[in-house]
């Protein structure tokens, strides 16, 4: 089997993934009867269908794409007064206002496997805008596409799968298709240790049938949940614990007590800022991780109008 290609994806993917999301291996459809045709499901491309109801659009790359190159160029749209933030697993930039017509390009680097890139729109005063993109990279295949979320019917030439979108994909299978399980340890695997309601990745092409012919299919963990990005006035601070509240009247409590990276914008120019030095009244973007158990959000970034 061909594991060379797998050695710098599998080995991203199993650092970036979470302990699975409660899927487990069921067996295969034991008729082996073939898998009804599945709807017409092409991979996203944000070009195809621009929703500009919010303002923001990424025209580039296209969603669950495969790259090959460590480094990818993200292009979008947005309101020429708009300020951006673009985060991934790897690092998160403010980027000063648009250039003219509200274009804006940002270079995103990418580690080995799943990469999930969001780009954040806000203005003063409004609420923020955010879009989202998967990126896998990988510099051992061929593929340029992939299908990624739940097994729903299995066959020994095919895969339904369940995209994160909610829509049925078919995914072909044959006898040079590779799997592995990148879940806790690493390993090669055949597909009869591939069952209905497990996480995958499968990797290849889309036919003219809108068929990903899969070259690779991976058994993962579930991706792991976005930043939560909130906008609003501080009105109780406390240096690394403060609260603020939104334009809905929600209140969130913000621990600022890990490193946290602060922005501000001086005369047209973004530049470091103190956490510190923020006061009540003031009001600011803050992005982070969202702790269901305390209830509070985990910032990572802060910037301040």
């Amino acid at each position: 089997m061909r594991k060379e290609w797998l050695a710098a994806l599998i080995l991203g993917l199993a650092v970036g993934a979470f302990a699975a999301a409660g899927f487990f291996i069921g067996g295969k459809s034991s008729n082996q009867a073939a898998i009804t045709e599945a709807p017409e499901l092409p991979v996203t491309r944000n070009s195809d269908s621009p929703d500009l109801s919010n303002g923001l659009e990424i025209l580039s790359p296209a969603n669950f794409g495969v790259a090959t190159e460590s480094a990818v160029t993200i292009a979008g749209k947005t309101n020429k007064e708009s300020l951006l933030l673009v985060s991934s697993q790897t690092q998160q930039e403010f980027l000063p206002f648009p250039r003219e017509q509200g274009s804006f390009e940002a270079e995103v680097e990418l580690r080995p496997g799943i990469n999930r890139v969001s780009v954040a729109a806000f203005k003063k005063g409004e609420s923020p805008e955010k879009k989202e993109i998967t990126i896998i990279y990988s510099t051992e295949t061929d593929a340029t596409e992939a299908y990624v979320g739940t097994v729903t019917d299995l066959t020994d030439s095919a895969i339904q799968i369940r995209t994160l979108s909610g829509e049925i994909g078919l995914a072909s299978i044959n006898e040079n298709t590779t799997y592995a399980n990148i879940i806790k340890k690493p390993r090669d695997i055949n597909l009869a240790d591939l069952g209905i309601g497990d996480y995958v990745i499968a990797l290849g092409r889309v036919n003219g049938a809108k068929t990903l012919e899969s070259s690779h299919v991976l058994i993962s963990s579930a991706e792991e949940e976005s930043q939560t990005l909130v906008q609003g006035i501080v009105n109780v601070f406390s240096s690394t614990d403060f609260i603020i509240t939104d334009n809905t009247g929600k209140d969130w409590s913000i621990d600022a007590t890990g490193r946290v990276k602060g922005s501000a914008l001086v005369e047209g120019e973004l530049v470091p800022s103190r956490i510190g030095d923020i006061e009540e009244g003031q009001e600011i973007v803050v992005t982070g991780n969202f702790d269901e158990e305390t209830k509070e959000l985990i910032a990572e970034s802060i910037f301040v109008f």
